[in-house]
């Protein structure tokens, strides 16, 4: 159950900073 909860974490965590990236090359289009 704990590494269960941790992997879910890691993931989460992979997805927000996949987020995070197309937002900041999103953001750097539109300022350009």
């Amino acid at each position: 159950m704990k590494l269960e909860k941790y992997k879910g974490q890691k993931s989460a965590l992979k997805r927000t900073k996949k987020l995070a990236k197309g937002k900041g090359l999103h953001d750097m289009m539109v300022s350009t």
